[in-house]
């Protein structure tokens, strides 16, 4: 849905509006979330959700699969009970709650955001939380999911990992797909079960006011091309997106969905670039028949550049880790690389042809990231840009 109310475009709506780009997220924001579920959220947000989702697409094609045994008779679709226990009424009742009618956060957020400025500047950053959390809740109510804590919490999961990971936000029907998946496991898990209506709103207007504003304050500076703003919305993304899962930030993605387990093996092919999770995953999987598939071969592999440090006497990349990885990703370029990979910025999506040395030949520091011995790495070397 591409109109006024589609989730994806609601922040364009008010980005118009003059967002302060020298707002920065206190510390002490976090004291303001009152939120005893990110531990189970964080639970949850792994191959829980993913395999969640394949389950209800594979019942869903089953359905749809129905066919006419004999003139008259109809083979029955399987039970929705063989991918959810509860039924979505007892799903919306546990993820939803009961407004007061009014918004509980908005003066909070704005004198936070506005403290020290001018009082227009204050009148400014109210005016603007509050069209971020009103232009929201009407995107919602149009897919029919209003005072939704759970589509709320998938939109902050959502847009804040796209913004830190710098990668393409899903359409809106995926994030409902998604949001359906984490509700269901939501309500199985006792998320928000001890959770009174006041508490979840607060909840909810914490999830939704922090994401749009990271995502209408990104987009904004991203079409002016204004990195330094970038980064701000970036790190308030990031901070978002701890205090939803308490997982570190770089361990979420929701952009793209990782192969299931046992299926993440493919040719080598030196000319074919495939996402450097494929072999994340395979190693991941099985890293005795990974290591005999790929340990000594060249392969082109494309993602997200955490951080780039000097190591050893070379320039190390370590590429996005997804939050269902066990293992690091780390990228070792030759000193021809130097001149370009010194221009590399977190964030930026490469491609490169590397050679894969297996869970061997890693560092146990690098840069100012502690591995141990315990981490698990996965090192590629040679590493060429394309």
């Amino acid at each position: 849905m591409r109109n006024k109310t589609s989730l994806s475009a609601l922040a364009l709506l008010v980005c118009g509006l003059s967002l302060p780009i020298g707002a920065q997220w206190k510390d002490n924001m976090g004291g303001n979330w009152n939120n005893p579920t990110s531990a189970s959220i964080g639970n949850i947000i792994n191959d829980q959700l993913w395999n969640r989702m394949r389950a209800k697409a594979r019942a869903r094609d089953r359905r749809g699969r129905s066919t006419v045994a004999s003139p008259g008779r109809t083979v029955a679709p399987p039970a929705e009970t063989e991918v959810s226990r509860k039924t979505p009424e007892q799903i919306d009742a546990a993820v939803r709650f009961r407004s007061t009618g009014t918004q509980l956060k908005t003066q909070l957020y704005a004198e936070e955001l506005s403290a020290g400025g001018t009082p227009e500047t204050k009148k400014q950053m109210v005016a603007i939380i509050s069209a971020l959390l009103t232009e929201y809740e009407k995107a919602a109510r149009a897919q029919g999911k209003p005072n939704d804590l759970a589509l709320a919490t998938t939109a902050a999961l959502v847009y804040n990992s796209s913004i830190y990971n710098g990668t393409p936000e899903p359409p809106d029907a995926r994030i409902m797909e998604i949001r359906d998946a984490l509700a269901e496991l939501m309500t199985e898990d006792g998320t928000f079960v001890s959770m009174p209506d006041r508490q979840k709103q607060e909840l909810y207007e914490n999830l939704v006011i922090s994401t749009m504003l990271a995502k209408a304050g990104y987009e904004e500076a991203s079409k002016n091309s204004d990195t330094a703003t970038m980064a701000i919305y970036r790190n308030l993304a990031g901070q978002t997106l701890q205090l939803v899962s308490g997982l570190p930030p770089e361990k979420i993605n929701l952009s793209t969905e990782p192969p299931e387990a046992g299926t993440s093996a493919v040719p080598v092919d030196e000319t074919v670039p495939v996402e450097h999770w494929v072999l994340l995953r395979a190693f991941g999987d099985n890293s005795a028949a990974a290591a005999q598939q790929y340990n000594g071969k060249r392969v082109t592999i494309t993602g997200p550049v955490d951080f780039v440090r000097v190591e050893k006497g070379s320039q190390v990349a370590r590429l996005s880790v997804p939050m269902w990885s066990g293992l690091q990703m780390f990228c070792i370029f030759p000193a021809s690389q130097n001149p370009t990979v010194e221009k590399l910025v977190v964030n930026q999506r490469i491609v490169i042809t590397c050679t894969v040395l297996g869970e061997a030949g890693g560092y146990n520091r690098v840069g100012n990231v502690d591995l141990g011995s315990s981490v698990g790495r996965l090192t590629l070397d040679n590493c060429i840009l394309r």
